[in-house]
């Protein structure tokens, strides 16, 4: 694994602070008035989600140099890992299950197996999720604890 610079050691990281302290002391109104579609701009919209974030202290640069901190740390190595299934978890030398958590409404949990177990929109997944769970000695499924106790 690629070894990378703290992250206050990091180019990127150093001129957002700069960034920061430019910037730091000007009011929404102004950024606003000089920016009118700043309200329409600065919007992101997923899976339901609405994310209005014109209405923080925030600039295209901001946008800028939080993406290139975002390439600096390998944030998108980690992301594939992740998706991958890698050990990414360093405290407990083991894969994350935050995929799995977040799979979107109608499709199916699929593990680095290759076998996939469809499972009804808004549960906790299907049984076969938490037979593989409990035998990694990971997060335990409330409801499934509960029932068993």
């Amino acid at each position: 694994m690629t070894t990378i610079a703290p992250l206050t050691a990091r180019a990127a990281w150093k001129a957002l602070d700069a960034h920061y302290q430019k910037i730091r002391e000007w009011h929404l109104r102004t950024l606003f008035a000089d920016d009118p579609k700043r309200g329409e701009r600065m919007t992101a919209e997923a899976v339901g989600i609405y994310f209005d974030y014109s209405k923080h202290r925030i600039t295209d640069e901001t946008l800028t140099l939080l993406l290139q901190l975002a390439e600096e740390s390998g944030l998108r190595g980690r992301i594939d890992a992740m998706f991958r299934g890698d050990k990414i978890n360093i405290t407990e030398k083991r894969s994350v299950l935050h995929v799995a958590l977040r799979v979107p409404k109608g499709h199916a949990i699929s593990w680095m197996v290759r076998t996939s177990y469809p499972y009804k929109p808004g549960s906790w997944g299907p049984k076969q999720a938490d037979a593989l769970i409990v035998a990694d000695r990971g997060w335990h499924n409330p409801i499934l604890v509960k029932a068993t106790k």
